[in-house]
């Protein structure tokens, strides 16, 4: 199951990217590890049909490795051409931040996501979004 939060940053980003991808944008998105946010984010926005992304900088390296191999090892009727990438338009990146807080058996979890999205033609920073999100669990005490 999913957690709220995650919905959550998944629903700000969706209306701005599907406003930029009915342009026909591309975006790669900067991830040094993937978390689930990510990779929700991309599934949703994929699945919509209105925004392609592109692979990532390692993800290429290891396509291009492929590519690099079949050239050697394949059937050249079977082959894939190097230089037929797509270019992104945007590269989203961001981090997220976890703050554990526990006090008198009341556990409180906040979560902020800091997201840019920069346009790959000229070095723009052309959108800035945030979200702060804190989740509370009581314990329930047992008493003998």
């Amino acid at each position: 199951a999913r957690d709220r939060g995650s919905r959550v940053v998944t629903a700000i980003l969706l209306s701005f990217a599907i406003a930029l991808a009915l342009n026909g944008a591309f975006f790669a998105v900067a991830a040094a590890r993937k978390t689930d946010v990510v990779t929700d984010l991309s599934r949703e926005l994929t699945n919509s049909q209105k925004v392609t992304f592109v692979a990532g900088k390692g993800e290429r390296e290891e396509i291009r490795e492929e590519r690099r191999e079949q050239a050697v090892h394949a059937l050249e009727d079977t082959q894939k051409a190097p230089g037929k990438e797509i270019g992104a338009d945007y590269m989203l990146k961001g981090n997220i931040s976890t703050i554990l807080d526990e006090s008198q058996g009341v556990k409180a979890v906040f979560y902020q996501v800091d997201l840019e999205l920069i346009d790959l033609q000229n070095n723009v920073k052309s959108w800035f979004g945030q979200k702060k999100i804190k989740k509370v669990i009581e314990r329930k005490r047992l008493l003998f």
